[in-house]
C-alpha cells in the first residue's frame, strides 16, 4: 500500500502549474505610432536648422545686393514641421519651385520665392525696371533660366551656412511650376519649412526652404545647436587674434601733437612785411589755457586744454580738460 506522502506526490504531479499573471501595460505608456512616417525632427534639430538658415539669411543680405544691383534685406521669420503635402497645400498657383540636392545627403530640398519676387528679380537681371504692381504669371523659360542663375549664385553661401554642422555640396537640380509633381517628390514625409522675409529693391516678398527628415537622418547626431555654435566660436577665434594684434599695433603707432599758443589773421601783404623784432598780437587772452591737438587739427584730431609749464628743464604742458568740437 502507498503511504499518505506518496499519494500526495502523485496527485501533485498530475496538476499543471498555472503561469504567473503578467502585469498589464499602463494606459499612460501607450502612444500613437504613425506607420506611414514615424520619424520627425526633434526640437534641437529644428533649432539647429533655424541657426543655419539665419546664417544663410545674413549671407543673402550681404552678397545678393551686388548680384542684383539693388538693396536686399532678408531674415528668418518662422519655422514649422508637418507633412510636406500640407506645407505646399496653400502655395499659390504659378509658383516656381526650385529643387536642390545637398551632397552627400540623400533626397532633396525644395525652395521657392513668392512669384512676385521671382518676376521682379528676373526683370531686373534682364535689364528692365520692375513695375510697382507685378501681374502674377508663370515664369517664362528665359525667366526660369535667370532664376536658376540666382540659386547657383546662392549655392556657395548655402554650403557655407551648413559648414559648422556638416561639409555639404549643394547642387541645383531643376525648377518647375507643377505643384503636383513637387508634391510627389516628398509626398507625406515629415519636413521642416523655414520662412524668410525678403525685400528686394523695396518690394516685399517671401522665401521658403523645405527640408525632409529623411535628408538629415544619417547626420542626426550632428544637427544640434551646440555643434553649430561650437564651430562658429572656433571659426571666430582667428578674427579675435587679428583684432588683438591690430589693437597692439594701434597702441604702438606714433602720432604728431601740436601745442597751439594762439591764432591770428594776417593779410599776405602783412606777411611779406614781417621783420625781425616785430610783435604779433594773438587772439588768445593772457591766462587762457593753450590747446593741444593730437593727430591733426580741430576737424580730424583729438584736442585737450593744457596749462604751460616746465618739467626737467624742458617746456611742458599739463592736461586740464578735453576740447569738445561741435560740427
Amino acid at each position: 500500500m502507498l503511504s499518505e506522502a506518496e499519494i500526495t506526490a502523485l496527485l501533485n504531479a498530475g496538476t499543471k502549474a498555472k503561469p504567473a499573471p503578467t502585469a498589464k501595460a499602463a494606459a499612460s505608456d501607450a502612444r500613437i505610432y504613425d506607420f506611414r512616417s514615424p520619424e520627425r525632427f526633434t526640437r534641437d534639430q529644428m533649432r539647429a536648422i533655424e541657426l543655419v538658415h539665419e546664417d544663410f539669411a545674413d549671407r543673402i543680405r550681404n552678397n545678393l545686393p551686388s548680384y542684383l544691383s539693388t538693396d536686399v534685406r532678408c531674415k528668418v521669420v518662422g519655422q514649422s514641421q508637418t507633412k510636406f503635402e500640407e506645407h505646399v497645400e496653400g502655395v499659390p498657383d504659378h509658383t516656381q519651385f526650385f529643387i536642390l540636392a545637398l551632397d552627400p545627403l540623400p533626397d532633396r530640398i525644395i525652395a521657392l520665392f513668392d512669384q512676385q519676387t521671382c518676376l521682379s528679380m528676373a526683370e531686373r537681371l534682364l535689364g528692365g525696371t520692375p513695375p510697382e504692381n507685378i501681374e502674377v504669371v508663370t515664369l517664362t523659360d528665359l525667366s526660369a533660366v535667370v532664376m536658376r542663375g540666382v540659386w547657383e549664385y546662392l549655392i556657395p553661401h548655402l554650403a557655407a551656412a551648413w559648414k559648422p554642422i556638416h561639409e555639404l555640396e549643394p547642387r541645383f537640380l531643376e525648377s518647375t511650376s507643377n505643384k503636383n509633381w513637387v508634391n510627389m517628390l516628398l509626398a507625406n514625409r515629415w519636413s521642416v519649412g523655414t520662412s524668410f522675409e525678403l525685400v528686394v529693391g523695396g518690394l516685399p516678398g517671401t522665401m521658403v526652404i523645405y527640408m525632409p527628415y529623411s535628408m538629415v537622418k544619417d547626420i542626426a547626431d550632428d544637427v544640434s545647436p551646440s555643434a553649430w555654435l561650437g564651430e562658429v566660436k572656433e571659426e571666430s577665434s582667428q578674427p579675435a587674434e587679428m583684432r588683438v594684434a591690430l589693437e597692439d599695433f594701434i597702441q604702438r603707432a606714433s602720432l604728431e601733437a601740436r601745442l597751439v599758443v594762439g591764432n591770428m589773421r594776417m593779410t599776405f601783404g602783412e606777411v611779406r612785411s614781417l621783420r625781425v623784432g616785430d610783435v604779433l598780437e594773438l587772439e588768445r587772452s593772457v591766462g587762457t589755457p593753450y590747446e593741444l591737438w593730437v593727430g591733426g587739427g580741430p576737424k580730424e584730431g583729438i584736442g585737450y586744454k593744457v596749462e604751460p609749464g616746465v618739467h626737467q628743464k624742458k617746456y611742458a604742458a599739463k592736461i586740464l580738460d578735453r576740447v569738445i568740437v561741435e560740427y
